[in-house]
């Protein structure tokens, strides 16, 4: 069995209200910048496994629910679809949860940007 344990700094998004269990979780995955992890219909032990190859999950995460899914279903060959269908997952979630993934990425990547530019400006 793959251990999934992850920091939180790699984690993106994990999609697991109280009152209705995990729905998704997206992590960065380890030694990469632009491959993702996604867990769908539970948490890093019981849900549907799908590894985001570089750069899909910042394309999908843009992307209307409709392309987020054909990207999916080509990804995964319809599993994480049927998946999805069989479990009553809403593609729109699974589509906002992508997006907030990224934008949590992105406000990673401005945090860093902003305290390298600020160690600049001291060692001057």
């Amino acid at each position: 069995m793959i251990n999934f344990m992850v920091d939180n700094e790699r984690n993106l998004y994990d999609g697991s209200p109280e009152d209705t269990g995990p729905r998704f979780v997206v992590d960065r995955r380890k030694n990469s910048e632009d491959e993702h992890d996604l867990w769908i219909g539970g948490d890093r032990e019981t849900g549907l496994y799908v590894l985001l190859p570089r750069g899909v999950m910042r394309e999908m995460a843009t992307k209307p629910v409709n392309r987020v899914l054909t990207q999916l279903a080509t990804l995964t060959q319809g599993t994480a679809i049927s998946y999805m269908q069989q479990r009553h997952l809403s593609y729109h979630e699974l589509a906002l949860a992508l997006a907030q993934a990224r934008i949590k990425e992105l406000d990673n990547e401005a945090s860093s940007l902003a305290g390298e530019i600020s160690k600049l400006r001291m060692d001057r």
